[in-house]
């Protein structure tokens, strides 16, 4: 993936690391760094959002990216199914599936409670009653 990286080679993701963001989540989750070739000179500039996508490019013994070179995209998160009314991505559906669930379930796992499965019906009403039932009354 990453070309001619010779033996030796170290990736170092604290350049810096997670960088603090600003005003109005400017920066955020941004994530930058570089893979060092085995005399510790950067050979790969790594970019990207930790919750989006990541990329990277060869760069210059500075860090700068060579010119004409274009980042390639090593990952990024998997789109939200069409029309999912919560705006889960397929592994959240996956792990709240009964389809990839163990074939018996504790007692306390969600995917047995009554107001879930009303509320994935659509059945908002029940849903809301069925939660009152299960935690009783909220006190503040």
């Amino acid at each position: 993936m990453f070309g001619s990286l010779t033996p030796g080679g170290k990736c170092n993701l604290s350049a810096p690391l997670f960088q603090p963001c600003g005003w109005f989540g400017a920066g955020r989750y941004e994530v930058d760094g570089y893979v060092y070739n085995a005399v510790e000179e950067p050979e790969i500039l790594i970019t990207g959002k930790w919750n989006e996508s990541m990329q990277y490019q060869s760069c210059n013994l500075e860090g700068e990216p060579r010119p004409g070179i274009e980042l390639k995209e090593v990952w990024h998160v998997a789109d939200v199914p069409k029309e999912d009314k919560f705006d889960y991505t397929y592994f959240e559906h996956k792990l709240n599936s009964f389809d990839t669930a163990p074939r018996k379930l504790l007692p306390s796992d969600s995917r047995l409670r009554p107001d879930r499965y009303a509320l994935e019906m659509g059945n908002i009403t029940k849903s809301g009653a069925e939660k009152e039932q299960v935690g009783g009354e909220a006190t503040c």
